[in-house]
């Protein structure tokens, strides 16, 4: 019982969420100031402690994928609950494998430039670029009706832009080159994988 405890109080922090909520939020209305904040509070404290990806990425997915199974289970009577687990699995397996590739590909780019590589610093881009998509994942699977608020997920592209003249120095024409082929490139991925994840998720459940 007191591991129970321990576990749900690290986890389920609730200063700790409404810490993250006004992070997101401030990320969401106000990009410019926030990525300047973010790059000034992570060089005085020499990096983040925590990994973005266990402290945001994955809480964010998790809620998403427990989102998408429950959504799906009440909403197709006829169908086994196999396949409300097999699309919320799909959903995590998906945007773990974007981000796992997507920081990897960047970082590689960066060389391309004449930078110097920084994986952290492509991770926070990754990490705080993808929450557009969550957020729109999260309306649509509630309300697919509303499926064409996924062109909003371009404004993932503009903090992606903004987090990159934020926390590079990059020449004006290197700048603007990086962010377009990363942008491409990160993009094909995730639609690459997108694809080859629905084939195995119907040739599994159908």
């Amino acid at each position: 019982m007191k591991l129970k405890s321990l576990f749900l109080q690290k986890f389920f922090n609730m200063n700790i969420l409404k810490h993250h909520l006004i992070e997101l939020k401030s990320l969401m209305i106000s990009p410019k100031k926030f990525w300047s904040n973010h790059h000034k509070t992570t060089m005085q404290n020499k990096g983040i402690k925590k990994s973005l990806f266990t402290r945001i990425y994955l809480p964010i997915l998790l809620i998403l994928a427990t989102t998408i199974f429950f959504t799906e289970f009440f909403r197709n009577e006829d169908l086994h609950i196999e396949y409300a687990v097999g699309k919320s699995l799909r959903i995590i397996v998906l945007y773990i494998l974007q981000y796992s590739i997507s920081v990897f590909l960047t970082n590689e780019l960066i060389s391309s430039f004449k930078e110097k590589k920084n994986i952290e610093k492509v991770k926070q881009l990754i990490v705080y670029s993808m929450i557009p998509f969550f957020a729109i994942t999260f309306v649509v699977s509630i309300f697919p009706v509303l499926y064409f608020l996924n062109i909003l997920g371009a404004y993932a592209f503009f903090l992606f832009y903004l987090g990159t003249q934020e926390l590079f120095d990059f020449e004006e024409r290197n700048e603007i080159r990086f962010v377009l082929l990363a942008i491409v490139m990160n993009f094909f991925t995730f639609n690459f994988l997108n694809i080859i994840l629905w084939k195995i998720f119907n040739a599994i459940t159908y």
